[in-house]
């Protein structure tokens, strides 16, 4: 591995009893990059990302390779190393704030797990409160915040323990528009200000465009890496300007034309 790759993925092969998932895919992904994933429903978008996070599905066949940070995430071991040395921020369109805690005693639970002192814990929760725009809202609770400021939270919590990889798993998609909109802009000026490596996963081509610098299409099941892209415009991006952008139209309908041909007919899930 040279030492601009972070993530090596090489013939991944996935298959349930009577299901194959992905076939083939191959993927270098270098230190720092923001990596939007795209492609029909179903095809193996999330569990490509779950692969990387070393989470093995039970009652598959799994054959290739998958390293992250020199880490090889198909074996047990690996998987240790990669959360205890390397860092993993996971964000997901479930709410997966704690009720009963208070944001910034959600914020901390992932600190207090490693055994940062409490003051220590504190203070870096505090300072990414105020990064996604949450501060004065620390003795909320989840119910007492909108949809948008959850999953601003849940990010922050994510990025506590600072993170070399950062995989947010469709995490705006039970957002309403403008909300969905506004926080792909806040995201967008996080990551010109973060250091992480980034894989987001996300049905929405304009989305794609206003939060990767490379895009990742997948073909329909079993998926396999059908195009990479890369987006020019630098972070932070403006996602209203994006979209009426001609530069975004164009690269807009690439995307569409190579999507067309994975659509093969409703009902296929």
């Amino acid at each position: 591995m040279s030492n601009n790759e972070a993530i090596i993925l090489e013939d991944l092969f996935l298959e349930y009893p009577g299901l194959r998932v992905l076939e083939n895919v191959n993927l270098k992904i270098r230190d720092g990059e923001v990596i939007a994933v795209i492609g029909p429903s179903g095809c193996g978008k999330t569990t490509m990302a779950h692969l990387i996070l070393g989470l093995v599905p039970p009652n598959s066949t799994i054959r290739g390779n998958a390293t992250v940070y020199g880490v090889d995430v198909l074996r047990s071991e690996g998987v240790k190393t990669l959360y205890r040395e390397v860092g993993v921020g996971y964000v997901s369109q479930v709410d997966t704030l704690l009720p009963w805690r208070t944001l910034i005693d959600n914020l901390v639970l992932p600190l207090q797990i490693k055994g940062v002192p409490k003051r220590e814990a504190l203070e870096r929760a505090q300072s990414l409160l105020k990064l996604v725009g949450l501060n004065g809202f620390e003795k909320f609770y989840p119910h007492q915040l909108s949809g948008g400021m959850r999953q601003r939270a849940q990010l922050a919590r994510a990025l506590i323990t600072s993170p070399k990889l950062l995989v947010m798993d469709e995490p705006f998609v039970a957002l309403d528009a403008l909300t969905r909109i506004k926080l792909q802009g806040h995201l967008s000026w996080l990551i010109s200000k973060l250091r992480s490596t980034v894989i987001f996963i996300t049905h929405d081509i304009e989305e794609a465009i206003t939060i990767g610098t490379r895009i990742i299409v997948m073909s329909r099941r079993p998926g396999t890496i059908k195009a990479s892209i890369a987006v020019e415009e630098p972070h932070p991006r403006d996602p209203f300007k994006v979209r009426a952008s001609g530069y975004s139209q164009d690269l807009k309908e690439k995307l569409l034309e190579l999507l067309s041909g994975e659509v093969t007919g409703y009902g296929e899930g």
